[in-house]
């Protein structure tokens, strides 16, 4: 049966907070403080938190979030709330109160005992703008059993039985349907104490190329911040799994492998899954006719094909067409846009980055690939006359910039080629 809440039972004189204690925390602007946090994992799904909190007297009633971590910092739980149920908020508190809180944070089925960060945030409910927060480790004990008689003969289907060592086994993996070109492999993976486990495992996860060569891999604990010496028989724990991949992939399907292992030796490895197809990312070849058509090429590993712009009296859209080289390009380049006032040859305007802000750098391309993008200029500050834009390319490390020559193969001034006039009015 659910608690039913009346209403609160206001205590006209409460604990007073000691002169020397020492805060964990100083959030809401200074307005509260907090000094201490015990947390009980009443049972596996359940977690409860208990805050102590003081204020030297506030105007405002501050919201609190609290956001449970695993060990790589992904939120594996949260809660946002008033303190006191919603029933005593932060401008009740008496100066230097002692003000005890209790929150219940619902926790995921299969999280697994170990190390977690709990975060506790003060914000304003009406701006929604966080002012202060404190990060504290804490210790999850507990972890969710299933019954052993039907459990593995329903769930374990799915993977080999290799997949299995010091009392633990994989029992099955969330795999995507297609892999990304251009993002990462992400996927759950559940894990089964078949008996009490002998030995802290780790996971050695290999994603393999059509070709049967290792293109990704990681190593990490079973479940992040656990050891699975800790974990009761027939426990039942999922975590999380990322591994990144390489920005351009070949066609073909790709396959995952899992190797379990312990500070010894390997335990047992297995295939997981059938193999994955991967869905490229897509890319043009061409120029549209209807571009304004620019030659130039620098060092050979890139070219200017086009441009087209859209200009008023306050921006510059300038679209760009580039192509890769008969090799995809060897490093991540820098493109440049300078905006030269002609009559004093002074760069008024420019912006410097890899293509697309930064989303589509130029080792990601294939050869040949044409990569299309848009930058604007602000013109709101420039005076009257004529400009020239002028783009070019350089190593983001060193500042060397690529050598340019124009269509007909005449090196370029500065390395770099310039566009047509731009005539600015001001009325």
């Amino acid at each position: 049966m659910e608690p039913l809440y009346i209403g609160a039972v206001r205590v006209s004189q409460g604990l007073r907070v000691e002169s020397d204690a020492a805060p964990l925390a100083r959030l809401g602007d200074g307005d509260l403080t907090l000094h201490a946090v015990e947390t009980t994992q009443r049972d596996p799904t359940d977690l409860q938190v208990k805050l102590l909190w003081s204020t030297p007297g506030t105007p405002r009633n501050w919201s609190l979030s609290l956001r449970l971590l695993d060990a790589t910092g992904q939120q594996v739980a949260s809660r946002d709330l008033q303190p006191g149920y919603g029933y005593l908020p932060t401008t009740l508190w008496a100066p230097d109160e002692k003000v005890t809180d209790y929150v219940s944070l619902s926790l995921p089925k299969g999280l697994a005992p170990g190390a977690y960060t709990l975060k506790v945030i003060a914000y304003l409910e009406a701006t929604m703008g966080q002012q202060g927060e404190t990060s504290l480790p804490i210790t999850l004990t507990q972890v969710t059993l299933r019954a052993p008689s039907t459990f593995c003969e329903i769930e374990c289907k799915a993977v080999p039985r290799s997949c299995k060592a010091a009392g633990v086994q994989l029992i099955d993996a969330a795999l995507p349907e297609t892999l990304r070109e251009g993002e990462g492999l992400d996927f759950s993976a559940g894990w089964w104490a078949v008996t009490q486990p002998t030995a802290d495992l780790t996971a050695r996860w290999e994603v393999l190329g059509p070709d049967n060569t290792v293109i990704a891999s990681t190593d990490s604990p079973l479940a992040p911040g656990s050891q699975t010496t800790l974990w009761p028989q027939h426990a039942w724990v999922r975590a999380s799994v990322h591994l990144d991949l390489p920005p351009v992939l070949p066609a073909g399907p790709y396959t995952l492998q899992a190797t379990l292992q312990d500070s010894t030796k390997t335990r047992a490895s297995c295939q997981i899954g059938e193999p994955i197809p991967v869905t490229l990312r897509e890319r043009s070849f061409s120029v549209p006719a209807a571009v304004h058509p620019q030659q130039a090429s620098f060092a050979e590993i890139l070219s200017l094909r086009g441009y087209e712009w859209e200009a008023d009296q306050e921006t510059l859209a300038l679209t760009l067409w580039w192509q890769a080289g008969e090799q995809s390009p060897p490093q991540d380049y820098k493109r440049f846009i300078h905006l030269v006032e002609t009559a004093t040859a002074i760069v008024a305007a420019q912006d410097d980055a890899m293509p697309r802000a930064w989303t589509y750098p130029t080792s990601w391309w294939t050869p040949g690939e044409v990569v299309s993008e848009t930058v604007t200029l602000d013109l709101r500050n420039l005076p009257a006359g004529t400009y020239r834009p002028a783009v070019g390319w350089y190593d983001g490390e060193t500042g060397t910039r690529l050598t340019a020559v124009d269509g007909s193969g005449t090196p370029a001034p500065d390395d770099r080629i310039f566009l047509q006039d731009l005539v600015l009015e001001r009325k």
